[in-house]
C-alpha cells in the first residue's frame, strides 16, 4: 500500500511539474519602453521573434523612420545599449534572427545560405557579389510570405537586409 500511494504522489508531483513548466515557457511579461507605450516581451521557448531576453540581454530590432533596422542589445548587467555596427556583425545577427524563427531546414538553409554568401563576398570586398546575395535573399524572402514566413517575419528580415545594404551603398 505504501509503495502505490509514493507512486501515485510521484506521477501527481511529476504533472504537476510539467504542467508548471509548460505554462512557465509560454509566459510574456509586459515592461514599458517609451512613456504611455507598451511592449511585449518574449521569453521562454515559444516565439523567439524580437525583442528576446537571454540571461542579462534583451535583443531587439529596432526600426528607423526610413524602414530600416538594426539590432540592438540592452545589457542589465552594465545597463547601457549596444548596436552591432561592423557590417559582418549585422549578418551575422541577420542570420541569427532567421535561424531564431525556427524554420523549415530547407528555408532555414536557403536563406542562410545567401548570408554567408554575403559574408564571403564581403571579406574578400566583391561588393557586386555581396550586394546580389543580399537581394537574393530580400527576393528569397519575400518569396515565402504567408507560406514558410509570416508578414511580419519577412518585413523584420527585409527591412534588417535594406538597412545593410544602404550602408554599403547596394542599389
Amino acid at each position: 500500500m505504501k509503495v502505490r500511494t509514493l507512486l501515485i504522489l510521484f506521477i501527481v508531483a511529476a504533472l504537476i511539474t510539467i504542467s508548471a513548466t509548460a505554462t512557465l515557457a509560454q509566459t510574456t511579461t509586459t515592461i514599458p519602453m517609451l512613456p504611455g507605450a507598451r511592449q511585449q516581451i518574449k521569453v521562454g521557448f515559444g516565439d523567439q521573434t524580437s525583442p528576446h531576453v537571454a540571461c542579462n540581454l534583451v535583443s531587439y530590432t529596432n526600426d528607423d523612420f526610413e524602414g530600416n533596422s538594426t539590432i540592438k542589445y540592452f545589457d542589465f548587467a552594465t545597463n547601457t545599449e549596444q548596436l552591432n555596427d561592423s557590417t559582418a556583425d549585422q549578418l551575422n545577427d541577420l542570420i541569427a534572427l532567421v535561424r531564431s524563427f525556427g524554420l523549415h531546414d530547407g528555408t532555414e538553409n536557403s536563406l542562410v545560405t545567401k548570408l554567408q554568401d554575403a559574408l564571403a563576398a564581403l571579406d574578400v570586398s566583391d561588393t557586386a557579389s555581396f550586394c546580389d546575395s543580399l537581394t537574393a535573399f530580400a527576393n528569397a524572402s519575400q518569396a515565402q510570405a504567408d507560406k514558410k514566413l509570416t508578414a511580419d517575419q519577412v518585413r523584420q528580415l527585409v527591412n534588417f537586409d535594406n538597412g545593410i545594404k544602404s550602408d554599403r551603398d547596394c542599389q
